[in-house]
Formats: structure tokens, sequence, C-alpha cells
């Protein structure tokens, strides 16, 4: 759901050059949107990272989280309040939350781009830094619909070594980008950190230039974002200065504690022990590389293609040099899955709306049977009577689409509808759906359609697992009046190694003063797509369904029973 941009207006570094930063964390939606968990801690990310190696004073940077924008913009103009006198400036502007093509969202409050452009126009700067970390991020980068013309203009003295244009975008055209769990923030803002914390030093001279920043970057953005959602995030780059074919942003020497790793062939990884976090990682290959890392426990880690773990644990201590070599590293066994710095993902069957402008076809055959003549209210109202069969065909065909993270329509030869969802991602969420269940002309009744309206809760226990509890009305109008009904149920579902998933739900139905009943149990569905009871995840695209239910009938006071079993497949592009 996050795309990110870096848009940076250098000079090379100079004694002289004094460093100023805002950086905001928004975590707060806007109406429509839902609130992200880890705004706050990208901000505070690049924080460390400016004052570790970016040569920015801790007392030269200003933090807002949650801000509203008319704080904002007095806290852009207060930037350079202090000024030395005849110093020249680096002024970095950060903003990690939502946005639109057009606007900042600080606090979940609108904020137009133009009066952000317009109040760092007016800033007495030598360089602009502008970094913005967003859903649709779009209005700061010709990745994103605008050209670098569209970027503040600066100009700067002929007497420094470079000027121009840098941009970096997490994203290409309009593609979402993502929050990850197992890295508490942005994949494109957590490996630009990496990146300019030493990872992306691929020179080995302690210098981090803006290409080798990017090529990191973007290499394990596009791979996590590959592994968790079903459209990749492609960053973009461009570089425009005068007098130079690259830039410098950090200098790993302003580290006041540094891990120096020698690498004979890797990949490495090193992991932060208190939170367990994947602070970087080298590629593969042959290195030295020096890291600039926060006083503290760390393990330093080697998964081969194998799955076979190397690992030594190492402290980090402040004002010093911390050396491990990978020669060093003691076999500890296997670990499946331990490679990847994303966590085990929810497979896009499994999610309660689709990722944003996604399309899904499924379709599923197979036979009912009903041992006998049944008659019961459905649950959009009205008496249908189903005769004796020994089995007789059924089948299901529905199409979905998801306009964005939260609105998805459906269709199928026998409903239409939208489904909205509210609440954190994989944690806990609600869904409500509208639709019509069933439309159409009777001779008897005239015109038919039958309105349904549910609401779901799904708290999510993993990536993994999930409840889903349930209720909805329905209704069936025509000629011969309104027929309420009402409903009901409940799900878990679970996912076994991002390959099967298994849901089981039950439900009731049935109409207010009736003695017909129904009630089912099988799979279940969530919003306005389907969960039948096993899910065979081939591909990202393919999914291959079984569903079997049992329903029982309470039919004027008689138990009765039907069976149906299905299977089909699900496409989803």
């Amino acid at each position: 759901m996050i795309s990110s941009l870096l848009a940076v207006v250098l000079t090379a570094s100079s004694p002289s050059i004094h460093r100023v930063a805002l950086l905001i964390g928004a975590n707060a939606a806007p109406p429509g949107r839902v609130a992200l968990r880890f705004a706050h801690r990208d901000a505070q990310a690049m924080r460390d990272v400016l004052t570790r190696v970016g040569e920015v004073s801790p007392d030269d940077i200003t933090l807002l989280l949650d801000a509203a924008p008319s704080a904002v913009l007095k806290s852009i103009d207060a930037l350079l309040a202090n000024r030395p006198a005849g110093e020249q400036t680096v002024v970095y502007f950060y903003y990690s939350g939502h946005a639109d093509d057009s606007a900042l969202y600080p606090n979940g409050e609108r904020l137009a781009v133009e009066d952000v452009r317009a109040h760092l126009a007016d800033v007495q700067a030598t360089v602009r830094v502008g970094i913005v970390d967003a859903c649709r991020g779009g209005s700061w980068t010709g990745a994103k619909g605008l050209t670098p013309s569209s970027q503040v203009d600066v100009a700067l003295p002929e007497r420094l070594r470079a000027e121009g244009t840098v941009l970096f975008a997490s994203s290409s055209g309009f593609e979402e980008a993502h929050e990850s769990e197992a890295l508490q923030g942005s994949f494109f803002t957590h490996h630009l950190v990496a990146g300019l914390a030493g990872a992306a030093d691929v020179s080995g001279d302690g210098v981090i230039t803006a290409t080798e920043a990017f090529q990191y970057a973007q290499r394990l953005t596009v791979r996590d974002s590959a592994g968790a959602n079903l459209h990749p995030q492609h960053p973009s780059f461009e570089l425009n200065l005068r007098g130079r074919q690259d830039f410098e942003l950090t200098r790993l020497t302003q580290g006041s504690s540094l891990l120096a790793v020698a690498q004979t062939s890797g990949p490495l990884q090193v992991v932060e022990l208190p939170s367990g976090l994947v602070l970087l990682e080298l590629p593969e290959g042959p290195r030295q590389a020096q890291l600039a890392v926060a006083p503290g426990a760390y393990l330093v880690r080697r998964i081969n293609a194998t799955d076979v773990t190397n690992v030594r644990e190492i402290k980090v201590v402040e004002g010093r040099t911390t050396s491990v070599d990978e020669a060093s590293l003691t076999l500890v066994g296997r670990a499946a899955g331990a490679g990847k710095s994303a966590e085990a993902q929810v497979p896009v069957n499994q999610e309660t709306v689709l990722p944003p402008h996604t399309m899904q076809l499924g379709l599923s055959a197979g036979v009912s049977y009903f041992p006998e003549p049944v008659t019961y209210d459905g649950f959009s109202g009205g008496v249908t009577t189903v005769s004796a069969l020994a089995a007789s065909p059924a089948f299901t065909l529905r199409f979905n689409w998801a306009l964005n993270d939260w609105l998805e329509l459906g269709l199928s030869p026998t409903s239409l509808g939208a489904a909205f969802r509210i609440g954190t991602p994989h944690h806990d969420e609600g869904v409500f759906s509208v639709g019509l269940s069933g439309f159409g002309f009777s001779n008897v009744e005239s015109f038919i359609t039958a309105p349904v309206v549910t609401a779901a809760y799904r708290h999510w226990f993993s990536n993994q697992s999930s409840v889903i509890a349930w209720v909805g009305g329905g209704a069936r109008i025509s000629g011969l009046g309104i027929s309420p009904s009402m409903a009901g149920g409940g799900l878990f579902t679970v996912t076994f190694r991002e390959l099967i998933s298994f849901n089981l739900g039950a439900t009731a139905r049935g109409s207010p003063g009736s003695t017909s009943v129904m009630g089912t149990i099988g799979g279940g569905q969530i919003g306005l797509r389907a969960l039948p009871l096993v899910q065979v995840h081939l591909t990202p695209v393919w999914t291959v369904d079984f569903n079997a239910e049992v329903t029982l009938f309470n039919d004027n006071a008689k138990l009765k029973a039907g069976q149906t079993y299905l299977v089909g497949f699900t496409a989803t592009f």
C-alpha cells in the first residue's frame, strides 16, 4: 500500500555546509484509507541514519509524528531560523504517510503538494533534499506522471562541485508500495536506509553514492514486494548532475560505531537480536564492508540455497569498530524460509479485499444431492422448494475487481455488489458488503429483486490463520410484498506453507416468524468472495478449489439434509 521516492537536489559534501532536517511520520489515514502501522518508524529510521552517517546534528532535526498540516508548513518555514551566517545549507524534508496525486495527508488531513513546494521554495537553502514515502505519492516524481522540472528550483553557486537533481522512486507509474511487519517499515525505505548505512557500498571506499544506494534498494524492494504481493514494486531512478556522474550521499567514517564484515561468498544478513529484525543484507560475492549500526547485540547470518544456516553473535560497542569474518560463522542447521526478509505472506485468495487493481475469476462445478423434497426460506427472502433428486448439477461463477485497497466489486450470474474494508490489514479488519442476490421478472410477482447487506469482523492470529464472524440481512421485494430474512455465521481459516488453505465455516439462515430454517457446514465467504473448504495455491495466479457442504433444513419441524460437492479454479490477474 506505500510508494516512496527520494527527490534530491544535491552538491558534494563540504565542511562549510550546515544540514537541517524536518522528518514527518503520519500513521493516521484520511477518510476511506487504512491507517498505516510503521510510518513513525520510517521517519525515525531516517533520522537515525542521517545522524549517524549523514552529517546532520540531532539538534538540527525536527521530528513530527501525526502533525497537522499547519504544523508541517510552520516547521518548514522555521527550518533555517538559526542558520549560521555565511554558511551554505542543506535542508532535508522527509514524509512517510498517505498521499495521492496532489496532496500529502499528515495526521490524515489534506496538505496540497503545491503548498509544500511553495514553502520549500521560500526556504533560503543551498540544497534541498525531498524524501516522500507514501501510497500514491505520484506528484513528486516523473515516474508518477510528473517531470523532474516539477521539482522545486534550486540555484546553486558555481563554486560547488556539483548541482542538479537525483530522483529515487520506490515504484513506477501508479504501482502501490507496501509495509512489512517483518521489516517493521516500508520495503523501499527499509532497504534505502540499510544501503545508506553501508550495505550498498559496492566499491568498498566507505562512501555511499546515489547510484549505489538506488541499485541496492531497487533489487531488494523488487524481490521482497514480489514475494509479498501480486504486483511488485519497480523503483525508478533519474540522475541529472552538472559536472558529475554520481553523488555521495553518506560517509561511513562519520559513524561512531561500525561493524566491519569480511564476506567471502555470502549473502550475509545482520539481525538485531533484541527485536529479531533483519537490519540489512550484503549481496552475494566477496567484499569488505563497513556498516554503520547502533551499539548493541547482533547476529550475523548466512543462509545458503539449501537453507543451511551459519551464524555468529557479535556485540557492537560505541566508539569502536567491531570485526567479523564469514569464515568464523558457526553451522547451526536448517531454517526453511529464514533467508527471506519478509514474513510468510497471505495468499491472494485469502485476502479480505483483493490487492488494488486486481481482477479475479472463479469457476466451480459439481453436484448437489437432496434425498427428499425441501421447502425453506432463503437468505434473500421468499420460499424455495427443492424436489427430491439423487443428484443434480451445481456450479458457481463469479468475477471480482478491486478498485483500490478498500473497495471491491463483485458479479455473478445471480448477484452483484460491492465490499468495503476498514481496519488494519492482517490484524483486525471489518468488511461491509451490499448488493443484490437476485433480480428478474415473474408473471405472478412482476419485478423481483433481493437486496442483501452483510457486516463481518476478521481477526488475524498471524498471516496464516484468522477467524471471521458475520451477520447479514436480506429481503425479497416483488409485486407481492417484502419478505425479510436474516443470516449469520463464523469461519476459521488456516494456511500451511503458503501452499494450501483450509476454511471451515458454519452459517444459519431464516426469516422472522418462519419455522423453516437452514444451516450450512463447509466453506464460507468474506465480503463478496467465497472461501471454499480447501484451496491449493499452485501459483500467484492459479488456485484449485474444492468445496463440500452439508446443508441442514428445518422444514416445518422436520430435519432434512442436502449435500453439495464442487471442484474448480480461481485465476487472479
